[in-house]
């Protein structure tokens, strides 16, 4: 991810442009979407033991899918609470 990072900086993305990082993407061993900043792209990927293959999101979309899981979230709680 290290090399990643840097070829996005080079290509001009700022340090503070949401990246999201999805392993194995659509195989039924998906690892997870994870999402953090440019910044800390590589870090989070080795905390997060994010391996190849993996596809690397970078822009304000991730941001919009970011935020989107988390009223999907949200709204799955509400649901199981009006359930119990």
């Amino acid at each position: 991810m290290e090399g990643m990072q840097r070829r996005l900086i080079e290509f001009g993305f700022q340090w503070e442009t949401p990246v999201a990082v999805v392993e194995k993407a659509t195989h039924p061993l998906q690892k997870r979407v994870l999402h953090t900043f440019l910044s800390h792209l590589s870090d989070t990927a080795k905390e997060n033991a994010i391996h190849s293959p993996a596809i690397t999101f970078a822009g304000e979309t991730v941001k919009i899918s970011a935020m989107s899981l988390q009223c999907l979230m949200d709204h799955k709680l509400e649901k199981q609470m009006q359930i119990s």
